[in-house]
């Protein structure tokens, strides 16, 4: 989205914050700032730009910025407001343009999105983002033709563009031209096999056109790819039913329902596919659950009064059926369904009314019902013939009792794009191959509630506890944590008397050391580095202090990668959400072969030799080298430093994972499997998601 981004970021600034009654050092708090943004810290990041703003408040950057953060954390209108500002200060900040727009198409405001979009492309008439969210814009304003006219300018300009493509082609199956929505979808997957949304999309197409077993397949690519999306399930599960294949189809709603569980559309389809193998019980639950989500479904009403006529429980079924005649006094089935279970009762002049009800509204929706019998007409959810039928989910027409319920995906798609969107402005986020990230020190362990296996033991780390002094516990950790307010707070304090015990005692290593943790919770990761050179000024036999400064310097350097590589991407690379990729050929979004960074990463792998020199058995040191061997395309040699962590930490998911995916690279694939699957034997859940892909692949 912000091919320009690197116009208003600022360059890395080394050196101390100064003290709070002299001069703020704006650029230096807004690189920190922009840090705690790329790392997802968005309540830190938004403390940072506060202070700029407090500063200097005639700047635009750090209103854009904060409207970022404001904008992950749902905070629409406030993120809106502060691109006011941004553009009040300049009217030229064409990214403030940009996410405004995607706020007004949060709140639901498309017309003063469009207008934002337009007004950014005055300005850069060739930014393909702009474009694409004018396109998104269009379309909530069901201006289809436009908003094909606006995707094709953008595959125009970007011939590689699998979002461009995927979004046009949804754009031609609203005006009902599949014959050009097929072709995009197709291209679509070709540029980018691994987005689930093209199966989805052309799995809808095929099974419009009922070709049902085409659209299950698509579907199936679509939950292998995102095992996780229940209304992937939902349509998996549609298709199945639509080939009679009731029991994968109750499978596919069954997991819906797991992953969703007010998902009331799965409940309601399960339902009718119970009702129809008569397995009476449990349909009459599913429709309670329906109900019990949605009280004024009177569709689920009345299926389950119908289904309670069949389980003879009449009392029930009149409950059920006087509530839907009430709603809808002139649907004919529902009396004809009361008088069934007025018969089951005995009441036979109940029976007669209802009949005579049923048989006087049909009489005067059809000329052929004069001078017919009246008699007890059976209503049930049985199929009358071979091909069941559908109702959108929106239906909500009581004469479609029988219909099973299409999921209507349009609120769920529209959300993706806008998000997805704006996300393209801190880091890339198409992922596809995405390595297990590097370990680093914490003063927090993992959050239990993530899919994390153990806190890890770690020798070195435990004697450097015992002994250090410091009044926490230091962990292990390759989980990005998101600090509170209050949190941060306390950092911050912990700092300043640090800094103050510093002054007193200049040559206290452990203090060097307590200060450096305490700023890289607050992410002023420059701060850190220096006071960790001090560490090794003083203790040069530190393999802790190495490390840490070696995973500091990894993180300063990715994110200003990802500044360098706000380009459009390559779409022949698949890239990870962190800047590191495996090759699949074309050229980079990064070239790792600059004097500069390869001077980078010199220095960050220095210092994990010194960390290794010292501690041979330190496995995580292995293990974070790999990684950066693998960013530097040294495969070979990243397959042998993965390997010695696993030797020295057998239980080790993470190298598993790495070391899989490098020999799946590499072409070792029966070893790649291996790897995987021992890794997630050992809890890392989401390598049987990547065996999935790469099976099916192989195959």
């Amino acid at each position: 989205m912000m091919n320009r981004i690197k116009k208003i970021l600022l360059v890395l600034l080394l050196g101390f914050v100064l003290p709070a009654q002299a001069q703020l050092n704006t650029e230096r708090i807004m690189t920190i700032g922009r840090n705690a943004l790329y790392f997802e810290d968005y309540v830190l990041s938004i403390q940072y730009f506060n202070q700029v703003i407090m500063a200097k408040p005639y700047l635009a950057e750090p209103y854009f910025y904060r409207a970022v953060g404001k904008f992950y954390l749902d905070d629409y209108m406030g993120a809106k407001q502060d691109c006011d500002k941004a553009l009040e200060n300049n009217p030229f900040l064409i990214d403030a343009y940009n996410v405004r727009g995607i706020c007004y198409q949060w709140l639901g405001e498309y017309d003063k999105a469009n207008a934002d979009f337009t007004t950014g492309l005055k300005y850069d008439p060739y930014n393909t983002s702009l474009i694409m969210n004018k396109g998104v814009s269009k379309m909530a304003l069901q201006d289809y033709k436009g908003a094909i006219e606006d995707y094709s300018q953008a595959i125009k300009l970007k011939s590689g563009f699998a979002r461009a493509y995927l979004n046009r082609g949804e754009a031609y199956l609203e005006t009902a031209d599949t014959a050009k929505a097929i072709p995009d979808f197709d291209k679509a997957i070709e540029l980018n096999p691994y987005n689930p949304a093209g199966y989805a999309y052309r799995g809808h197409v095929d099974f419009e056109q009922k070709k049902y077993r085409e659209a299950e397949d698509n579907f199936d690519m679509a939950v292998r790819l995102t095992p996780d999306e229940p209304f992937f399930y939902m349509n998996r599960g549609i298709a199945r039913y639509f080939q009679k294949d009731y029991m994968d189809a109750l499978d596919d709603f069954d997991k819906a329902i797991s992953l969703d569980p007010n998902n009331s559309v799965a409940y309601f389809n399960r339902g009718l596919i119970r009702a129809e193998i008569m397995d009476n019980n449990r349909a009459v639950e599913d429709f309670t659950m329906v109900l019990n989500i949605e009280p004024d479904n009177y569709i689920a009403l009345f299926n389950r009064g119908l289904i309670h006529n069949q389980l003879g429980n009449a009392f029930n079924a009149i409950d059920d059926f006087n509530r839907v005649i009430n709603k809808y006094p002139e649907f004919a089935p529902a009396y004809y369904a009361r008088a069934k279970a007025r018969q089951m009762l005995g009441d036979q002049n109940g029976m007669q009314q209802d009949i005579n009800m049923a048989y006087g509204i049909e009489e005067k929706a059809s000329e052929k019902r004069k001078n017919s019998k009246k008699e007890l007409k059976d209503v049930s959810l049985a199929q009358k013939d071979d091909t069941p039928d559908k109702r959108d989910e929106k239906d909500t027409d009581i004469q479609n009792f029988k219909k099973i319920v299409i999921f209507d995906e349009s609120s769920e798609n529209e959300k993706n794009k806008f998000s997805s969107n704006i996300r393209g402005q801190i880091q890339n986020r198409n992922i596809v191959i995405d390595l297990e990230k590097e370990f680093v020190l914490s003063l927090y362990p993992d959050d239990p509630k993530l899919e994390t296996r153990q806190n890890y033991y770690a020798s070195l780390l435990e004697r450097f506890n015992r002994n250090s002094g410091i009044n926490k516990t230091i962990y292990l950790t390759n989980d990005n944590q998101t600090l509170t307010e209050k949190q941060v707070d306390e950092h911050f304090q912990t700092i300043e008397t640090i800094s103050q015990r510093i002054d007193m005692y200049p040559n206290s290593a452990i203090s060097y050391m307590e200060r450096a943790l305490n700023y890289d919770m607050v992410k002023d990761f420059s701060s850190a580095i220096k006071d960790l050179n001090k560490v090794i000024e003083m203790k040069n036999d530190w393999a802790i202090a190495y490390f840490y400064r070696a995973v500091l310097r990894f993180k300063t350097v990715e994110f200003v990668l990802s500044i360098e590589d706000e380009v459009a991407p390559d779409p022949s690379i698949k890239t990870t959400n962190n800047g590191r990729q495996l090759m699949t050929g074309g050229q980079g979004t990064a070239d790792f072969k600059t004097e500069k960074k390869i001077l980078d990463y010199d220095l960050i792998l220095n210092d994990y030799n010194k960390v290794l020199e010292l501690e041979p058995n330190f496995a995580f040191a292995w293990y974070n080298r790999g990684n950066v061997h693998t960013i530097l395309k040294d495969y070979k040699v990243a397959l042998n430093d993965y390997t010695e962590a696993i030797r020295l930490e057998p239980e080790l998911a993470e190298a598993y994972f790495n070391r899989g995916l490098t020999n799946i690279y590499l072409g070792n694939l029966e070893q790649g499997n291996k790897d995987l699957s021992k890794a997630g034997e050992l809890g890392l859940y989401k390598a049987y998601n990547v065996l999935k892909r790469y099976g099916l692949q192989n195959r």
